[in-house]
Formats: structure tokens, sequence, C-alpha cells
């Protein structure tokens, strides 16, 4: 780093080229101190080997004895007198700054002959200090080391062999699923956006968050458009898997291709009459709209039909074409805000639509065309074939897979279903077994790229690593895999509940439009002291991210004590926050000649 240490490393190592001593520098001033040292005499500029390098001034003897290297005039008569062996300090220390090496090694760096070279090793390997064998693996000549640097190498190693038996901690473990997910890395494009979907698919998505967090967060950009194009072109279609409330569900992705392969076989759900007379409908008509299923059932009132028809999406029956009646069955209100605030418009305006379908007998939640998720299965597999199938899927979304895996993802059968498969693929060596993550269950398979990831993400980085998603999305393993830290907080994966994860640990639980917030921080500094400043600048990016036209963004408590004396307040206000009556917030920048009108803020 600086001159002195320059002259330090020149006395450990001996003659060291430019390019070497840049390689050991930082700041990219090696330039200067060499500069520095030779025009103050305390290293000299030789050829060595027709090689430009620089020795320090009291291996000036040494090197002109053994290698014969001219000096310049003006040295003091100090480091100037000769010694006994000079060539053999010269090599006494190379093999002690080098790992394995050949007689044709030494010789090419000195620029001396084999013979004079293989004589001074002999001597040494006769006295103890050099040790002769094959160290290196594939090596094909006799190779020299030092017996200090040979103990090294293998403790280095012990070390690392041992570090991979060792299991990762979990902090790192998430670490790695975000970064397996694409969320630490977001892409651009509809090869994202379809890459995204091969990973999730078969997973149960909470449909409110699908498109408002969980695709956003892997896909930069992401448009509603894209996914819609997708699915028009056959590429993409969606399941319902369950029911959450009136308006909200769980949902998974699936690529048309890979449907078949991995949609199990489940037994006959428990459907009402009106249900029952529209999946039959569907098998005589086959893909149908709104209108000519609400007759083919027996007619009625449309909201009857309409009610069946999402009995039949949360069973898994029936799917439809677009993404267009789940939006409308999610943003239903907000819709019909929009629909007050007009009292007429144009052709394609959301009151136009309301008299349309009103006329029709149609239903803003029950458009697009349905079909039959059966008709997607040309024939159904076996369980053999399903079941290698869905082992090869949850490496593919999860990394690592265990028994824990299986029980977040409610897998049919559990973990025994898909045993069998994982340890035939263990067994031909497609991917391997052991203890990867801490505190887990002994069984547990990845592909050896995951392990590798893993086996990468052990250091923490200098920066602490910051991600804000969504609680139910499958990159947070919190609540599914782990479980929540602070059991005296009440957190859950439940739609509108959203974590920050720093460096793979849980620092904050969210929920929408709610102000009060939990938060889990180091004890300790320095790590106190970062986490909390990367935790504030996280948040003030969501808050941003989420502010509204009118108002900006509060946090009125934090682990249920006032936010301002949490020693977290002070980062927030750092951060962008400001004391307000209700907590700490973050005001809306106003648009030019706008006054927003006085609203308490939206909270975070």
């Amino acid at each position: 780093r600086h001159t002195d240490a320059l002259h330090d490393l020149l006395l450990r190592l001996g003659d060291l080229s430019l390019e070497e001593i840049q390689a050991r520098s930082t700041g990219g001033s090696a330039d200067v101190y060499i500069a520095e040292l030779t025009a103050a005499r305390r290293a000299i500029r030789v050829r060595i080997a027709r090689c430009t390098r620089f020795i320090p001034v009291e291996y000036a003897a040494r090197y002109r004895d053994a290698v014969g290297v001219p000096l310049p005039p003006g040295l003091a008569g100090v480091f100037l007198e000769a010694t006994d062996r000079p060539l053999f300090e010269l090599l006494r220390r190379y093999a002690r700054t080098h790992g394995p090496f050949t007689t044709a090694d030494a010789a090419a760096r000195f620029g001396l002959p084999l013979s004079q070279i293989e004589q001074v090793l002999r001597h040494l390997h006769a006295t103890g200090k050099l040790l002769e064998g094959e160290f290196r693996p594939e090596g094909i000549h006799r190779e020299w080391c030092d017996p200090d640097v040979l103990q090294q190498v293998r403790r280095k190693t012990l070390a690392r062999l041992r570090r991979e038996v060792v299991p990762a901690e979990q902090h790192t473990f998430v670490r790695l699923l975000t970064r397996w997910h694409g969320v630490a890395v977001p892409r651009r494009g509809l090869d994202a956006l379809l890459d995204t979907i091969e990973i999730l698919q078969g997973a149960a998505l909470t449909a409110s968050e699908l498109e408002r967090e969980i695709l956003p967060a892997r896909v930069l950009d992401y448009s509603p458009a894209d996914l819609d194009a997708l699915m028009a072109s056959g590429n993409v279609l969606w399941i319902g898997r369950e029911q959450l409330g009136d308006r909200d569900g769980r949902i998974a992705l699936y690529l048309a291709d890979a449907l078949p392969q991995l949609l199990a076989a489940l037994p006959p759900p428990e459907l009402s009459e009106h249900a029952q007379r529209i999946a039959g409908a569907l098998r005589d008509m086959g893909a149908s709209f709104f209108a000519p299923l609400h007759q083919a059932s027996g007619g009625g009132f449309p909201g009857d039909t309409q009610a069946a028809l999402w009995e039949l999406v949360w069973a898994g029956v029936v799917t439809n074409d677009t993404l267009h009646p789940l939006r409308n069955l999610l943003y239903a209100k907000d819709a019909e805000r929009s629909r007050r605030e007009l009292r007429d418009g144009p052709p394609g305006s959301p009151e136009f639509l309301r008299r349309f379908r009103a006329r029709t007998g149609g239903s803003h939640a029950a458009e697009g065309r349905w079909s039959l998720v059966a008709t997607r299965v040309a024939a159904p597999i076996t369980p053999t074939e399903w079941s290698a199938n869905m082992a090869r899927q949850l490496l593919a979304r999860n990394a690592i897979v265990m028994r824990e895996t299986a029980i977040a993802e409610g897998i049919p059968g559990g973990y025994p279903a898909i045993y069998p498969a994982l340890k035939t693929m263990e067994e031909n060596g497609w991917i391997r077994r052991g203890m990867f993550v801490a505190g887990m269950g002994a069984a547990q398979f990845a592909h050896t790229s995951a392990i590798d990831m893993l086996r990468s993400l052990r250091t923490e980085p200098e920066r602490p690593e910051a991600l804000h998603l969504a609680a139910s999305d499958p990159a947070n393993p919190y609540g599914s895999l782990l479980p929540w830290p602070g059991a005296q907080h009440a957190m859950s994966r439940a739609s509108g509940g959203s974590v920050i994860l720093i460096n793979g640990a849980l620092a904050a639980f969210l929920r929408r439009r709610n102000p009060s917030i939990q938060v889990i921080l180091p004890e300790n500094e320095p790590d106190l002291s970062r986490y909390a400043r990367e935790l504030a600048r996280t948040l003030a990016e969501v808050a941003v991210r989420r502010q509204t036209r009118r108002a900006g963004l509060l946090i009125g408590e934090i682990n249920d004590a006032p936010a301002r004396d949490h020693p977290l307040a002070r980062f927030l206000e750092e951060a962008g926050f400001v004391p307000s009556p209700l907590g700490l917030q973050m005001l809306h920048i106003q648009e030019p000649r706008h006054i927003a009108e006085p609203t308490q803020p939206e909270p975070a």
C-alpha cells in the first residue's frame, strides 16, 4: 500500500518485475512506489533472464555473485560484500515463497543452466530443506517443495475439504434462493419472463401478489401485457389452487408443454350441482364464453353462474385463456370506484362496459373463454413419471430439495412420494446428496451448480445485500422452509405482507396499509449500524415506490413501540424520513404547480 511495504515485499520475495509488483499492490500506485525506492537507492533495477526486475539493495551482492547481474555505480560498500553461498540463499528463498516447482522452473526464473540449479537443489534436499516427489496432480516431472510450504498446502487442503462437508448457515441458504430465483439480479424481456415462469411453474402463488410483487421482483419493467401475450400464444396457462377470502386465492402458472408432466392425478373434488352442470357443458361444448355457459347451465341469475364458475376455478377444474377475469376479481373495488367517478364515456370506458355487461348478462369477473384443465392433458402419466418430473421441478425451483421443501410445496404424498426419484438421480450421478444446510432435514439433494453457488456465498459481501420481497414469494423461505425469527411477533405469508432480507437474514416485516413494522437487527456493532443503515435505505426505497398522489408513507410503530424511540429512527431520518406527530413519514415530493390536499399519509 505504500513505499515501505513494497520494500518489505522485495526483502521477503526477492526479485520482482513491475507486473508482479502491480499484482501485489493496491491503488494502482506501484510505479510511484518503485520510483521512490529506486531514487532513494533502497531498490535497484537489474536484468535477470532477459527481464527487467527490481531487487532490494540489501541483496545486490547475492544477485551479482549468483546470477552475474551488473550493479549500478554508487552503491554503499556494505551492500557489495561477497557472501559464501549466494545461489544457495536465492534458491532457498525461492522455495520458501513458492509451491511445488521443477528444476526447469527455477532455472528459467534465474536464467541459469539446469545443471547448476540441480546441484544446489540436491544440496538443499540433502540438508532437509527441500522435499522431492510428485506433489501436483497430473505432474510429469520430478518436483521440489519446501517442507513448511507443503505442510501449509496440506492444512489448507484439509480445511477446504472440511468446509465442503460443513453445512452452510441458513441465512447463506436464503442468499442462494434469492439468486436462484433471480430476484437478486433481475432481468428484462419476454425471455426473462418465460424463464421465471419455468422456475415458478406448479408453485401456489398468491394471486394478488403475482403481478404486484412476485413477477416484478424478477423481471425489470414487468408489464401485464407480456404475460397476456404468452397466454394468448398458448405458451402459458394458469390454474386455480385455493380460494383466499372472497376476492383472492392461490394460482399456479405452467408452461403449456410442461403441464401434462407436472399435473398430479388427484381425486375429483366435491362440487355444487350448478358447478357440475357448467363442467358438463364445457365437456360437451369445449372452450366457451360466459353467455353460452350460463345458458347451458340452466340460466338463472348470472351471479350464481359466476360463483359456480369460480368454484370450479379454485378446485383446479377450469381455467381461462387470459388473466383478465382474475384481475377483475382481485381489483373489483378499484373498478367500481372508477365507474362511480365517470357518468358516461366512449366505447371501452368503464361506464360503457358496465352498461354493455348489463345488457348481455356478462360479468367483469367472468369474461374470457373458459375451458377444462383436463382437456390440456392428452394422456395421464404414471405415478413414477410424475414423481421424477416433480423432483426435477423442485430442484429447478428450490436449488436444494429436502423434507421441508415437500411440506412447504404441499406435494401430494409428501417427501416419500419424490424421495425414490431423488435417490435414483443421485445414484446416477445427476445430483448430489449431503447435509448442505444446517438445521434442516438430513436427506438433502442438490445439483453441483447449486452446491458451488452455496459455497461461494459463505463470505458475506462488503456492503450488505438488501432485498424487498412479498412475504408469500417462493424466494422468501421464512414462514415455510424456515421459521419466523422472533416468535413474539405475528408474522405470516399472507397477502399484503412483505419482508426485507439483509444478507439472507430477515431484517423487517411490513404489512400493506399498516403503520406498524417488525424489525430484527443484530445485537452487536458494527453489524448493528451496517444493517440498520441498509434497512433504512431500503425502507426509503419502498416508501417512494408506494407513494400515492396525495400523501407520503408513514412508519408509526417499530416492534410495537413508537418509531421515534427505536434505534432505527436515526437511520430512517438520514434516509429521508421526517418526524411527525404520527411517526416517521416519507413525504411526497409535490409535482410542479400542484398542491396536495392535507390528508393522513398512507401507512407503510
